[in-house]
């Protein structure tokens, strides 16, 4: 569908046309078929760019939208997550949480809540986390980093926290491998006993909230991909029986010569005995598995806890 269609131009027309009947490579032939492409290239595509100091503001504001939980959770259902976890008499109520990928910190005020004394968050996106900063500035003992998440110098020190909080379908951005050596490097680094709690999608959960098809609407108000009135086109794809869900935007400039920027997020979506298998091979144990908002309609809430504790010796 494309609205409003009548204000668009007829070049801006028979573009929208053709990539609703075609896809994107019918408005940029040079671009990779997402169906065909290989892990590898997939891993390669140009993803969201969350260290951009424009793209991390539209990011916030998004984050902020209380009416949407599409690239966050609103505060009321962070708290409610976190009750859920922390009620199960297997999960240890955190001392010190280490929280990549962090947000906007409505994590880190929720813990803060239950009595968690030392935090630290890591997000690439500057605007977000100088937002998280602000709203979090009289909480002791907790600080934020601006940073990309896996690399070495985002890395927590080793046995200072207890746990590690992966929210919001943060191990899903990681194809498999590079995912398992995160958890290795994070496992790594907690103290025996420690755990790591992800909120992430499973296989299991299937292809809810997921676009599998195209779509072109007018975003007159900007989106997370531009700040000005363009046209947004959207293509998603489900691959190897939902292990890849692909995700590929295209902003198009409404003046001519109708500029086109393209973003991708792909996730990587395990099944629980698969992603169990990979925790067990870093020397994690899982011990406890829940859908915490089962029963809500969002389809953005579709996802899974998965807790996992350290072994006495660590990773076999």
């Amino acid at each position: 569908m494309i609205t409003p269609e009548p204000l668009l131009s007829p070049a801006l027309r028979d573009l929208a046309a053709g990539f609703l009947a075609h896809g994107a490579r019918a408005v940029l032939p040079r671009l990779a078929d997402l169906s065909t492409c290989t892990a590898a290239e997939l891993d390669a595509l140009p993803m969201l760019p969350f260290g951009s100091a424009d793209f991390s503001r539209r990011l916030l504001r998004q984050q902020l939208d209380e009416s949407t939980n599409d690239s966050s959770r609103r505060a009321d259902l962070v708290a409610h997550q976190l009750a859920r976890v922390f009620a199960e008499p297997s999960v240890a109520l955190p001392r010190a949480v280490h929280h990549p990928m962090c947000g906007p910190g409505r994590y880190a005020a929720a813990l803060a809540t239950l009595g968690v004394r030392r935090y630290r968050g890591v997000d690439a996106a500057p605007a977000v986390v100088h937002h998280a900063r602000r709203n979090c500035r009289r909480l002791a003992g907790y600080d934020f980093a601006v940073g990309e998440a896996t690399a070495e110098g985002s890395l927590p020190p080793a046995g200072v926290f207890d746990t590690v909080l992966l929210s919001y379908d943060a191990a899903n951005f990681l194809p498999p491998a590079r995912r398992t050596r995160f958890t290795a490097a994070l496992a790594d680094r907690l103290p025996a006993g420690g755990q790591i709690i992800f909120d992430l999608r499973l296989r299991e959960d299937g292809p809810a909230g997921f676009l599998d098809g195209r779509s072109v609407t007018r975003r007159a108000g900007g989106s997370l991909f531009g700040e000005r009135d363009h046209l947004l086109l959207q293509e998603g794809v489900s691959r190897d029986g939902g292990a890849v869900l692909g995700h590929r935007f295209l902003a198009v400039r409404l003046q001519p010569p109708h500029r086109v920027s393209v973003f991708h997020s792909i996730l990587w979506v395990p099944s629980l005995s698969e992603f169990t298998a990979d925790l067990d091979a870093v020397g994690l144990t899982v011990t406890w598995v829940a859908q915490p908002f089962a029963g809500l309609s969002d389809p953005d809430l579709q996802a899974h806890l998965v807790v996992a504790v350290k072994n006495e010796r660590g990773a076999p």
